[in-house]
């Protein structure tokens, strides 16, 4: 039986899933700006994975989630400015300072203003400085990956496997 803070899912499998939710974790988490707990990124290693240069430095030396949505950007996070069909992630960088990145990754020039006080990172390319991070912070920590499939693999899956 789950122990105080577990919680029993049933789906669509035959076998039960225990879920762990830990609401004190949760509500610190939301304090990261303040208390740097989990996975921050340092200047030094974001500058490490990705093989850009400093163009702005705010004196922080400490940020958190990484984040590509200048509307999901809470106090710290380090904004990537991606370039898309549709709209270039340059545009909302102000945007992205105001509501708190600590930290912006771009692959061109901007005005001082835009950039306001945080760490300005230039890169060749946003979207690989994206991958990199990702590849950065994986060999770091090596987890063991681990993949749930149906016992019949229909769809997509029966493509995939090797």
């Amino acid at each position: 039986s789950p122990g105080k803070g577990t919680r029993t899912i049933k789906s669509w499998a035959p076998t039960k899933f225990i879920l762990t939710i830990e609401k004190s974790r949760a509500k610190k988490r939301r304090g990261l700006a303040r208390k740097w707990r989990g996975m921050g990124w340092r200047t030094a290693e974001i500058l490490a994975a990705t093989g850009g240069k400093m163009i702005q430095d705010s004196g922080k030396t400490r940020f958190g989630e990484i984040v590509t949505d200048s509307t999901k950007v809470k106090t710290g996070s380090v904004f990537v400015a991606l370039k898309g069909e549709r709209h270039d992630g340059h545009r909302f960088v102000g945007d992205a300072v105001r509501r708190g990145a600590g930290c912006v990754i771009v692959h061109r020039s901007l005005p001082k203003p835009a950039l306001g006080r945080a760490t300005a990172i230039k890169v060749a390319d946003t979207l690989t400085a994206l991958g990199d991070l990702a590849h950065y912070r994986r060999q770091q920590f090596a987890p063991t990956v681990l993949a749930i499939t149906p016992r019949r693999c229909r769809c997509t899956s029966a493509s995939i496997r090797w």
